[in-house]
């Protein structure tokens, strides 16, 4: 017996990433090598985000093919559901842009906060847990990129005017 073909969330995911793939395949190609002037090629440089694209593709190709139930859902439920959706993107799109100005550590810190704030429906959330969990992931992932990975975060123009 056939199987019928069902276009489901999975699989326009899948059709997505691949196309995101394939975009930073050709990407890549335009990165010049960092020390090609000296052994005359750097694959490197290349090569990391040229395999993680392949790996990406071919995963996404994987997903395509094997999920095949529909949809038990609606990707977005009601007006609720869109509006997370434009709350999140709005919220992103202002953590992006204040960053320069107040800094990585402030920004995360609220960014996080009110995304748990849009992202909690009718489930109550702790005073707590609205302090704790954005201190804690904002440290982390400063101690990760500054520290760990030498990533220069930003901090803000009003804090370099201040300091």
């Amino acid at each position: 017996m056939k199987k019928k073909f069902v276009m489901n969330r999975d699989r326009i995911f899948s059709i997505g990433m691949a196309l995101v793939s394939i975009l930073i395949m050709g990407l890549t190609t335009q990165i010049r090598p960092t020390f090609g002037s000296i052994s005359g090629s750097d694959p490197g440089s290349k090569a990391f985000p040229f395999g993680i694209a392949i790996l990406l593709l071919l995963s996404s190709i994987g997903k395509f093919i094997t999920c095949s139930k529909p949809d038990e859902k609606p990707f977005v439920e009601g007006k609720e559901g869109w509006f997370k959706i434009l709350s999140v993107l709005i919220l992103l799109l202002v953590y992006t842009v204040l960053m320069k100005y107040i800094g990585f550590i402030i920004c995360s810190f609220a960014g996080t906060a009110l995304l748990l704030w849009i992202m909690r429906g009718r489930q109550k959330i702790s005073a707590v847990t609205y302090i704790v969990y954005p201190a804690v992931l904002t440290a982390v992932l400063y101690i990760l990129f500054n520290n760990i990975l030498q990533v220069i975060m930003p901090v803000g123009q009003i804090w370099k005017a201040i300091l």
